[in-house]
């Protein structure tokens, strides 16, 4: 707050009529005068003081306050008289009122501006920060605007990677999977073609005389665990395909021939044969290609004269009966007849 504090303390350098009866001073004051005595090795002096402070809210009330006072001091002031040539006529404490008064005023002129600077600035800043809100929603707005294009176009792009690469594959598993099936119709596959599953043996043991069935109990070699496996006197196809049969044997005619019939399962694929070895030992050949079907069983079947398989041991190289049944390869989508299944 602003407040204005004026003392007066009124003091004349004078000595008293009857100073010799003053001991302390003294101010006495009636109706019209105030009347001072002090002892004459006093001094008695006026002073006059001003004490100022402000409060940039209340300047105005505590201006308008003070021009009151000032002219009931003024009233007051003119009214009095000198004391002493070394005094000052209290009514120059009028002036320098007056002098406080313009003081204030400019102050309040100064404050004016201020406020009106201030309200200037704060209208300035607040419309710099409404334009920098408004431009950063904007710049939010375009950031988010293109995120979202951004998200699209990458889900695009992998979209039709993704598309692009799922139709290669295809395009290539398609090409294998023709390729595959040509070279297997074809026998052309190089790994295939270079191990050929087979199973080499034959009969052990004395000669056979009359009908019945080579017994395969001889194993000179296989490489065909999972196409071949004898059981019995049979040799049992583990996987479907085209087979190839073929025997060689060393039989007697006796009086007249030698009869051999290669069967599949129940059903020869080798009509009845007639190999004339009249007296004689002599080597008969046979040989058949069809198809089997996994599971189906692959016999030989003989009949002679007198002995139709010329007997052999087992570990023997120089056999006189061999047999060999041969994977030669996949029947292929491309088999035409009325065989292509098997029997």
């Amino acid at each position: 707050m602003f407040a204005l504090k004026y003392v007066a303390v009124l003091a004349v350098a004078a000595a008293s009529a009857t100073a010799a009866d003053v001991t302390s001073p003294e101010m006495k004051t009636d109706e019209a005068n105030i009347v001072f005595r002090v002892p004459r090795e006093k001094d008695m002096r006026v002073e006059r003081s001003v004490e100022q402070s402000a409060s940039l809210f209340g300047v105005m009330q505590q201006v308008e306050a003070l021009a009151q006072k000032a002219k009931v001091s003024d009233a007051l002031l003119t009214t009095l008289p000198y004391v002493g040539d070394s005094i000052k006529r209290i009514d120059t404490l009028v002036k320098d009122t007056a002098t406080v008064t313009a003081s204030f005023k400019t102050i309040r002129q100064d404050m004016d501006q201020v406020a009106k600077d201030a309200k200037a600035a704060s209208a300035s800043q607040t419309d710099t920060l409404n334009k920098e809100i408004t431009a950063l929603k904007k710049t939010n707005s375009d950031q988010a605007n293109k995120i979202t294009e951004d998200q699209k176009t990458f889900k695009a792009a992998v979209d039709k990677s993704v598309k692009e690469k799922l139709a290669a594959i295809e395009e290539k598993m398609a090409k294998l999977t023709k390729d595959t099936a040509a070279s297997i119709a074809k026998g052309s596959d190089t790994k295939m073609n270079s191990i050929q599953p087979m199973w080499v043996g034959g009969h052990v043991g004395g000669h056979m005389r009359g009908s019945g069935y080579m017994n395969m109990g001889r194993l000179d070699f296989t490489n065909a665990p999972n196409h071949l496996k004898r059981q019995s006197q049979y040799i049992v196809v583990q996987h479907t395909g085209i087979y190839n049969m073929r025997v060689r044997i060393l039989a007697h005619g006796g009086w007249q021939h030698c009869h051999y019939r290669f069967k599949i399962d129940n059903k020869y694929i080798t009509s009845s044969s007639h190999h004339y070895l009249p007296n004689t030992w002599d080597h008969v050949e046979l040989e058949e290609t069809f198809v089997v079907k996994k599971n189906q069983k692959i016999g030989l079947y003989s009949h002679g004269c007198n002995y139709a398989i010329h007997g052999s041991s087992q570990n023997q190289h120089e056999v006189y009966n061999r047999l060999t049944i041969k994977f030669v390869g996949e029947v292929g989508s491309t088999c035409t007849g009325p065989f292509c299944k098997g029997i």
